[in-house]
């Protein structure tokens, strides 16, 4: 009899082949789940960010539109056109009176707030002549504040609290946001022109 020998793979060789494509697998499924945690910790970094961009524009344009160029059109606010409140040391709230935006005539009172942990921008109906009415209910533009606190720059001075009375005029606000979970607090600050 002709007794020919049989070519294949032995049982340990097949063994072998599967664990190291176990291997590969394993190591495949840890980098695409890296891959997945890092897109979605990203995303959620955005869109804080977003936010964020979102409460300095805002806080920019209620800046920009205060009602110190009204004060000098003749019209009387009875005081500041910008008014910082405390409660103990830190910023309460700011309140600004501004003109309205887009079509509709007049001023109205704005004020933000911080209400617990979370940031507040309320907007009052517009109007012609002071007093003008309160702003109502605020509605939340920014969860996780720990901080917001607004500064005054003061030439010759420079960042202190907002002048009042006969003190001399502030140039620039600076507004200050820190938020996150305790220990992983972060400060963010940007700085705005009073023209």
């Amino acid at each position: 009899m002709d007794r020919r020998r049989q070519s294949g793979f032995s049982l340990i060789e097949v063994i072998v082949a599967i664990m190291i494509m176990a291997i590969i697998s394993l190591l495949s499924w840890r980098a695409i789940d890296s891959v997945s945690l890092t897109s979605r910790k990203l995303d959620a970094r955005s869109d804080e960010i977003t936010a964020l961009q979102r409460v300095f524009d805002q806080f920019e344009r209620d800046v920009a539109l205060r009602a110190s160029a009204m004060q000098a059109a003749g019209q009387d606010f009875g005081g500041e056109a910008i008014r910082l409140r405390a409660a103990q040391s830190s910023l309460r709230s700011v309140e600004l009176m501004r003109s309205v935006a887009g079509p509709a005539a007049g001023w109205q009172r704005v004020l933000w707030e911080r209400d617990g942990r979370k940031l507040l921008r309320a907007a009052g109906p517009s109007g012609d002549r002071y007093p003008l009415a309160p702003p109502g209910a605020g509605e939340t533009v920014l969860d996780e504040v720990q901080e917001f606190n607004v500064r005054a720059w003061v030439p010759g001075r420079g960042w202190g609290a907002f002048p009042t009375g006969d003190a001399p005029a502030a140039t620039g606000l600076e507004l200050i946001i820190a938020r996150g979970p305790p220990g992983e607090l972060q400060r963010y600050r940007r700085v705005y022109a009073l023209h």
